[in-house]
């Protein structure tokens, strides 16, 4: 049975329980604060590759400064001078960063599937993504000194 339950002030839109048959596998996920439909409505999808009884109790929405058990740097500094146009794109998306060489380019679908990944060693970069379907992607940028843009497009 998997069980969802949230302090306040949240309140959960619907719980959904499920029986399986396995162990526990953890998992941990970074969620960007900027890829929602609606205003203020956060989707977290769990999904149970093994068999087993779920339960997750007391869930705690946490600010982006939480780490994992396995530390990942996530920062989404408006401040680093990373540039990426144009978006909408259809063949090339192009990447500058001023500050800080890019070492590499990882681009995820919709369900988190790394679809292309690029080695990069300089500050531009353009990525062609003509051989991707049309949908929205996210972009990963790793950057030299170890922080870690990310960025959704939208591929016509």
């Amino acid at each position: 049975m998997l069980s969802l339950s949230f302090n306040s002030p949240y309140t959960a839109i619907s719980s959904n329980s499920f029986q399986t048959t396995s162990d526990w596998t953890e998992f941990c996920y970074d969620i960007m604060f900027d890829s929602t439909i609606i205003d203020g409505i956060r989707l977290l999808k769990l999904q149970f590759l093994n068999s087993g009884t779920y339960y997750i109790d007391n869930v705690t929405i946490q600010d982006n400064t939480y780490n994992c058990s396995t530390p990942i740097t996530f920062i989404n500094n408006k401040n680093l001078d990373v540039k990426t146009w144009p978006n909408p794109v259809r063949e090339n998306f192009n990447i500058h960063s001023n500050d800080i060489r890019m070492t590499d380019l990882s681009v995820y679908d919709i369900y988190g599937k790394l679809v292309l990944l690029s080695k990069v060693n300089n500050h531009k970069y353009v990525l062609d993504v003509s051989s991707l379907n049309n949908g929205t992607y996210f972009i990963q940028i790793n950057l030299e000194s170890g922080e870690t843009i990310k960025r959704k497009i939208i591929i016509l």
